[in-house]
């Protein structure tokens, strides 16, 4: 009996468990949605944050906190929000409890890699967790990549706007707690991604349910399930012991009588929580929406919404003011394409809105239109927000007056035409260097005078094209300039060029610096000075011959010495044509023989000093026969010197009083030593070297001439002291006079009593005779008589008179006039 009415009384709690199982369901749909909207309405502020971002275009926005806590307070369920810009956090609100979080590398955690790289990829929100948070709990976090245009209007990644959401916090603000009150118990769990096994993440109990219902909750890039049901029997049994009591005692209606009124008011408890969390919801959107108002109208961008069809549902303060509307005014009775000119409206309906659809935003530049008719150019975000079933519920956008921002771009524009002007047009080259040391841009002129296109050029930096020894001085410039240290300097310098040659230029680097004084990047003036490094090695090199040759010529002029000139000639020599050996041979034009007057330089086999040999070769035959100049570069032409390794030589006349008296070689053992500079040089020396050897041979000549004289001349002195004959001679043109001791003697005089002097020889005439003797010697002169023959008397120095003869012969010159008056 007693199991009967158990029975009966058990029966009876469960014959109306279909229409509670449909109520938990209702609950489990609404409170999933609930869920779904809350994290929808907190992941929006990524998206908030994002067209920030695309507004400012820096890597940091400097009012963060005071737009985070605002976020935060408009958004529920956000713990956090972050800046990550490059992909690296860098900001974040509040900052307390997340200083582990600050400097976190997405792109390089192995853990969050793989996530962030298919945002980047998606260009879409997406949904990371829930997992273990750095900064301690357990959430999830949602990431925006942001893709801002630069200025020649492409789309780079900027980095990623960063909600993280609190799974405590998000729970609580969607009001599942409303459930456990309500008798309900729920667990929240998702399939894991890499183990495929049901991941329960959230749960209000860890005991069985009864009459589980699921629901799907759906998040950015994935599904999560929200399941919800009561306790089972047993468990509703040892929760409310007194009905085992109760059972056997009241018997089987009083059993269904109870289990009827627990069945009502279990269902009257799970509507009344359903109705809670409903009210609780609209209450917070409703305070959610209002301070969202209070932003929208306090921003200086114009902020608008308008349905899917067009139709403008709101403009903000700021937003009327731009396009001329007051406050009367009834927004809801325009269209989109009210605010905007023709081709921004095109835009706008073309692409905007259709790439929005698509990927939730649109982001680029378009203008708005003012009542007078003024265009004003706006950057422009737009939002496409969808329900969950995917239709478009309304857009929104955010639109900012970049009519300074055109103003700096045109400006910009006509700075960098200008620019490229200069660049393109100047005559030198010109470059803008990165801080790191590569080229950013490089004009024609550069290109030119390294030999390198453009893209070569950029592709690497200018110190890989840097001299090897003037990389140093080269970096030690620019990297003072690169820190700051310096804003300008001017340097000479080699560049190898792709021609293989030596480039010298001159070199001057300004550094540019940026809005904050700090550096940004150079500008590089590059003059090609080659000619002028040629012109002034020529000019050295001029110079060295000239001194050099001023010097062979001291030496020539300094001694007759052949053999010393010979030495400190080829010192010289080797300064200015460097030689391994010098050899200097004279022809001897009767026996047609050379001799090897002189040898410099490394000894050489047949190489003897003073070996003499047939004037027979065909070098020899052509330097003295026909007085040719000779480069030597085959073996053929170097006999000898080629067997003892000397490759190549100069073979030069040496020419005195136009004969060829010698001749000047010189061999080196490096290959094509020697060009027609080299040449022409040796020649000049050459001829040195010849006025040398011809003055050696002329004072030879003159010393033997002058040992024959003397002993011709005391011959001379013997015979006429002998025959009481005196000589005299008188050089008419420079008036020297010459009287021979004999003569003095004649009269009693000795050699210094008597100067040679024809004035003073006169006055020693006797005084009748000095008109007639000086009469007859002047007719001689003037051609009157063939020969100067005079008797006349001369003063003895014993004071008596002496008879004397005298004759005379004049010398003429090629014209005939008299130079010399020669007699005894």
């Amino acid at each position: 009996m007693f199991l009967a009415v158990l029975g009966g009384g058990v029966a009876a709690i469960y014959e109306d468990g279909e229409r509670v199982r449909n109520a938990i369901a209702q609950t489990g749909t609404v409170t999933a949605h609930s869920v779904e909207r809350q994290l929808d309405h907190s992941l929006s502020a990524t998206y908030a944050l994002a067209a920030l971002v695309r507004q400012h275009e820096t890597p940091e926005l400097h009012d963060f906190d005071a737009l985070s806590a605002e976020l935060l307070r408009t958004y529920g369920g956000i713990s956090s929000v972050q800046l990550a810009p490059n992909g690296v956090v860098t900001q974040i609100f509040p900052l307390a409890g997340n200083e582990a979080a600050l400097g976190h590398d997405l792109l390089n955690d192995p853990q969050r890699r793989t996530e962030a790289l298919a945002a980047i990829a998606s260009r879409q929100l997406t949904l990371a967790g829930p997992f273990a948070l750095i900064q301690g709990g357990v959430g999830v976090i949602g990431r925006l990549p942001v893709f801002v245009q630069d200025i020649n209007g492409s789309e780079r990644f900027w980095g990623f706007t960063i909600v993280l959401v609190h799974l405590s916090e998000l729970l609580e603000s969607s009001d599942l707690q409303e459930l456990v009150a309500g008798d309900l118990h729920y667990k929240m769990w998702r399939i894991h991604p890499d183990t495929g096994e049901q991941d329960i993440f959230a749960q209000s109990s860890s005991a069985l349910f009864s009459r589980t219902v699921d629901a799907r909750v759906q998040i950015p890039n994935g599904v999560w399930t929200l399941s919800i049901g009561t306790r089972t029997f047993v468990q509703e049994l040892l929760a409310r012991p007194w009905r085992l009591a109760v059972l056997p005692l009241a018997g089987a209606l009083v059993a269904v009588l109870a289990f009827k009124l627990m069945r009502h008011i279990h269902a009257l408890r799970t509507a009344n929580a359903a109705l809670k969390a409903e009210t609780t919801k609209r209450r917070r959107t409703e305070e959610s929406q209002q301070r969202l108002a209070a932003i929208l109208e306090a921003t200086s961008d114009f902020v608008g919404m308008a349905d899917e069809e067009g139709r403008v549902q709101y403009v903000n303060r700021a937003g009327r003011e731009i396009v001329g509307i007051d406050e009367e005014t009834d927004v809801t009775t325009t269209k989109i394409a009210d605010y905007h000119p023709e081709w921004a409206n095109n835009l706008i309906i073309d692409e905007a809105i259709p790439t929005a659809i698509r990927d939730g935003t649109w982001v680029g530049e378009s203008a708005l239109q003012s009542r007078d008719g003024r265009e004003v150019p706006a950057s422009q975000v737009l939002t496409a927000h969808k329900a969950t079933d995917g239709q478009v519920g309304y857009l929104s956008t955010i639109m900012r007056d970049i009519s300074e921002r055109k103003r700096a771009e045109e400006a910009l524009r006509q700075s960098e035409a200008r620019y490229r002007s200069i660049l393109e047009g100047a005559p030198i080259g010109l470059a803008q260097v990165d801080l790191d040391g590569s080229y950013v841009e490089v004009n024609e002129a550069l290109q030119d005078i390294l030999g390198y296109s453009r893209e070569e050029l950029l592709a690497t930096g200018f110190v890989a094209m840097t001299h090897p020894d003037d990389v140093a001085s080269t970096n030690e410039h620019f990297k003072a300039l690169a820190e700051g240290k310096q804003d300008f300097y001017q340097i000479e310098k080699r560049y190898l060029s792709k021609r293989g040659d030596v480039v010298w230029v001159n070199l001057a680097v300004s550094l540019v610096r940026d809005a904050e004084n700090q550096p940004l990047f150079a500008i590089g003036m590059i003059e090609d000075i080659r000619q002028r490094k040629q012109t002034e090695a020529e000019l050295r090199a001029q110079r060295l011959e000239a001194a050099t040759l001023a010097d062979i010529g001291r030496v020539v002029n300094s001694t007759l010495d052949i053999e010393a000139v010979y030495e400190r000639v080829a010192a010289l020599v080797h300064q200015l044509i460097p030689f391994d050996h010098m050899k200097v041979a004279t022809v001897d034009s009767e026996q047609n023989t050379l001799t090897k007057a002189y040898l410099a330089g490394a000894p050489a086999p047949g190489w003897e000093a003073g070996q003499t040999y047939p004037l027979s070769s065909d070098l020899a035959l052509a330097v003295v026969h026909r007085r040719e100049r000779r480069i030597l570069r085959r073996e053929s032409e170097m006999q000898e010197s080629w067997a003892s390794g000397l490759r190549s030589g100069l073979a030069v006349p040496l020419i005195a009083r136009d004969e060829v008296i010698g001749v000047l070689n010189l061999r080196s053992a490096m290959p094509n030593a020697y060009g027609q500079r080299d040449l022409a040089l040796a020649d000049r020396i050459g001829a040195q070297i010849a006025g040398a050897i011809a003055n050696a041979q002329a004072f030879d000549a003159l010393q033997e001439a002058q040992a024959a004289l003397q002993v011709s001349q005391e011959r001379h002195r013997l015979a006429t002291q002998a025959a009481h004959v005196g000589v005299w001679d008188w050089d008419v043109e420079i008036g020297d006079f010459y009287l021979d001791p004999n003569i003095k003697a004649m009269l009693g005089y000795g050699d210094e009593e008597i100067p040679n002097d024809l004035e003073t020889w006169v006055t020693y005439v006797y005084e009748e005779d000095r008109e007639p003797v000086m009469a007859a010697a002047q007719a001689h002169i003037d051609g009157q008589t063939p020969e100067y023959v005079y008797e006349h008397r001369m003063n003895h120095k014993d004071g008596s008179v002496r008879w004397v003869l005298v004759r005379g012969q004049a010398l003429r010159d090629a014209e005939g006039a008299v130079v010399r008056l020669v007699g005894t």
